[in-house]
């Protein structure tokens, strides 16, 4: 999750801010491979 993450956003360490990140993105798939 944290690379797709970082290429998204900036990319949290692993917690809620990947989530936000996924949401923000506007990528329901990465929120599902995230949770």
């Amino acid at each position: 999750a944290g690379t797709i993450t970082n290429l998204r956003k900036e990319g949290g360490g692993g917690g809620p801010a990947e989530e936000s990140l996924g949401v923000v993105g506007g990528s329901p798939l990465l929120q599902a491979m995230l949770q």
